[in-house]
């Protein structure tokens, strides 16, 4: 009995020491984190600014076309035409006809703003004939003060015109010694060179002629009469 008591004690304290010599197992080190190195800030972001001088516009913004400005200062505006118109009697049966050649003329000032303010004279001369007698020799004036516009838009000349003064000769036949009426002009002049601009115009006249000679019964002139035109501009 002792003797197993005593084998049982040398076993124990065997064992004990064997787990004693026995190392025990590190613990897991923790990896050193490394440090991160520090980051610059970012930049702000900043839109691009368009500029108004090198960018150019888009379809959608290109500027409306525009005529040449108004060109303001002393103009002369000489019209020519050669025209014709038949004579009728108070019940409007023909009487005869008349042929001339007529020069409209307007002398003026237009103003940067396109207002025209100026005279207006015209002189014609020609033929007329009534019935079977032979043509007579015709002259015809009409003056009176003139007021307008040169309109940038359009292109266009504007002008209406009082007739104060004015006469109608005819050779053998009588003469009027008064003629009173108006006159309204459209006109639309072409630039050819800086000063100088050409184009067409349209007249309507209404003119009361009295103060016959040899008889004559006061009678009326109406006219709507094509011509052409020069600005000259000083």
């Amino acid at each position: 009995m002792r003797a197993i008591l005593v084998l049982t004690l040398m076993s124990l304290t065997l064992i004990s020491k064997t787990f004693a010599q026995t190392p025990a197992q590190p613990a897991a080190v923790k990896a050193a984190e490394t440090p991160s190195t520090p980051q610059p800030a970012a930049a702000p972001t900043v839109a691009p600014v368009a500029d108004p001088v090198t960018e150019l516009p888009t379809a959608d913004e290109e500027p409306v076309a525009r005529r040449e400005p108004i060109k303001k200062g002393f103009v002369v505006n000489p019209n020519f035409t050669v025209a014709s118109r038949k004579l009728e009697d108070g019940q409007g049966q023909p009487q005869g006809k008349v042929r001339t050649f007529q020069l409209d003329s307007k002398l003026g000032y237009v103003f940067d703003f396109g207002l025209f303010t100026g005279v207006q004279l015209n002189y014609g001369f020609g033929s007329g004939s009534t019935g079977t007698a032979p043509d007579n020799d015709l002259t015809t004036y009409y003056a009176g003060p003139s007021i307008g516009y040169s309109w940038e838009y359009t292109g266009l000349f504007l002008s209406a015109t009082y007739i104060a003064t004015g006469s109608y000769d005819t050779t053998g036949v009588g003469k009027y010694e008064k003629a009173t009426g108006y006159q309204i002009d459209i006109g639309y002049p072409v630039k050819v060179t800086e000063n100088v601009q050409v184009g067409p115009q349209l007249s309507l006249k209404r003119i009361d002629l009295k103060d016959g000679k040899n008889a004559l019964a006061d009678t009326e002139i109406k006219e709507l009469t094509p011509y052409f035109g020069l600005w000259l501009y000083f």
